[in-house]
């Protein structure tokens, strides 16, 4: 796992962004409809961009923030493997559902890797 990380660091940095933009968007179309998705994803968001400028700026100032996404994203993922399983699948094309949820869960266990290289 060590060097898988490391040699990827680039496309997990890049996944940030994009989950930042996911979950904003899930926050803000939920706003109206559901209000405790977005009470869920918009700290969350927020949370992201303070690690992700921290981290920009090279301080270790965010090590319980980056447990805290690590955590929140594994548990995403295993809700959103659970949603895929329970929605059903009825193509053999619908199996690729499955490499968002392994990429949240793997996501969010770079971020929780990342506080131990330093």
């Amino acid at each position: 796992m060590k060097t898988f990380f490391l040699k990827t660091r680039i496309f997990w940095v890049i996944s940030r962004i994009v989950l930042i933009a996911l979950y904003i968007s899930a926050a803000l179309n939920d706003a109206k409809s559901n209000i405790f998705a977005a009470m869920l994803f918009f700290p969350v968001s927020i949370i992201m961009i303070y690690v992700a400028i921290v981290e920009f700026l090279n301080k270790d100032k965010f090590i319980g923030a980056k447990v805290i996404l690590g955590v929140f994203s594994i548990f995403m993922g295993v809700i959103l493997a659970g949603l895929i399983l329970y929605m059903g699948i009825e193509k053999p094309s619908e199996l690729f559902l499955f490499l968002l949820p392994l990429w949240v869960i793997l996501y969010g266990l770079w971020e929780i890797y990342s506080t131990k290289v330093k």
